[in-house]
């Protein structure tokens, strides 16, 4: 294992999207997703480790200092899952192991965050390795057109959409959606999303989007770049000319990802992002 500044991570990006794609595949992972992040969270201490197997790339993560001699994945909120590939044949303690002894300092621990088992088989417990169980993850699997998995759905939530359909056009209101997919689009879209957020409880914690702070530039940045490879996606909904909900999606090789999803609270009670 190897640990190198990320300054030095734009002449390895092609060998971590590699492993990304061998391994994982989540859209998240990629550099087109973590570039963007450091530049806006990051704070210069990050690193980059790569464990080889004699040429061949078995494992890799990107690690920030948490305290004296401590390392941990770097997890900003806007990351779903902690950015750590490895190959299925590899073990998860030996590879710690063999980084703890690489990175600068004096280290006494490493903590990987947010690992999904589905991509990142849990080891058991050791003598130098604990787990802790964290949240339940969501996945749904497609394997129809949408009309057939739309019937699978429960009774009451297909008749609640159908309800709630006829009933705002009952009052003379127009639903229509839309998606943004072009790079140049992409700077308006953020701005209107952030205006939706700003109108929700994200707001007063200070967590909202906005078009001019931290994670408004990142997403700009972030989702700029997934156009420019055809695989973002921008939806809005609308009642009548009114942007009522919007949703921030990137696309990897075989899935979707909503990073984000938003609506405008002063229609909650019609549930403009269910529909």
């Amino acid at each position: 294992a190897a640990a190198v500044p990320v300054p030095a991570r734009r002449t390895h990006a092609a060998v971590w999207n590699n492993l990304c794609r061998e391994t994982c595949a989540l859209p998240f992972l990629e550099t087109d997703f973590l570039i963007p992040l450091l530049e806006v969270f990051g704070n210069s201490n990050e690193v980059l480790a790569v464990a080889r197997n004699n040429d061949e790339i078995v494992a890799a993560t990107l690690l920030t200092p948490n305290g004296l001699g401590r390392w941990q994945t770097f997890q900003p909120s806007q990351l779903p899952l902690g950015p750590w590939l490895q190959r299925d044949n590899q073990d998860q303690e030996a590879l710690l192991k063999a980084l703890i002894h690489q990175l600068p300092g004096f280290n006494l621990g490493v903590g990987l965050t947010q690992l999904d088992p589905r991509f990142s088989l849990r080891p058991k417990n050791g003598g130098h390795l604990r787990t802790l169980d964290y949240i339940d993850t969501a996945w749904v699997d497609i394997d129809s057109d949408f009309d057939t998995y739309w019937e699978k759905r429960g009774k009451n939530l297909r008749t609640n959409v159908r309800k709630q359909r006829s009933k705002l056009e009952a009052e003379g209101i127009t639903l229509t959606f839309d998606r943004i997919t072009a790079p140049g689009e992409v700077a308006r879209a953020i701005a209107e999303y952030a205006s939706l957020e700003q109108s929700s409880w994200k707001a007063a914690n200070g967590t909202a989007v906005g078009a001019a702070n931290d994670q408004g530039l990142f997403y700009e940045e972030m989702m700029e770049r997934f156009c420019r490879t055809g695989r973002g996606e921008i939806w809005r909904y609308r009642f009548n000319d009114a942007i009522v909900a919007m949703d921030l999606s990137i696309i990897g090789t075989d899935c979707l990802v909503v990073l984000k999803t938003a609506f405008d609270a002063r229609h909650k009670g019609t549930s403009p992002a269910s529909l």
